[in-house]
């Protein structure tokens, strides 16, 4: 085991595996959300399996069924909600070819900042 190892990430991620919808907040109010799996969740943002592949640095809206989990207050406490979801920006894709979906990682989109 490395004793070096520096954990980087502010908040701890919560194992979370729910359905989850998103699309580009520019194209929020047209056409349906795509459809993916969360993977895990913290009070600052969002990993989720997605077949479809957003834009990194874009932002995107994203409604995730948070009522049950215990760091929900914190999430609505710090980020921007908007139709029953939550503005996110897309910070990390990863593609798994022979899967032919990607881990998507978002930060979500606090309250005060510039979209």
């Amino acid at each position: 085991m490395d004793t070096n190892f520096v954990e980087k990430r502010e908040f701890y991620r919560i194992a979370y595996e729910k359905p989850v919808k998103f699309k580009e907040f520019v194209k929020a109010r047209r056409g349906r959300p795509s459809v993916a799996v969360s993977r895990n969740v913290s009070q600052s943002g969002v990993l989720f399996i997605s077949k479809t592949l957003p834009k990194i640095s874009s932002v995107i809206w994203i409604k995730l069924p948070l009522a049950e989990l215990s760091i929900c207050k914190e999430i609505e406490d710090r980020a921007i909600a908007e139709k029953n979801g939550i503005l996110g920006r897309v910070v990390r894709v990863e593609e798994d070819p022979d899967l032919k979906r990607y881990s998507v990682g978002v930060c979500f989109v606090k309250k005060g900042e510039t979209l």
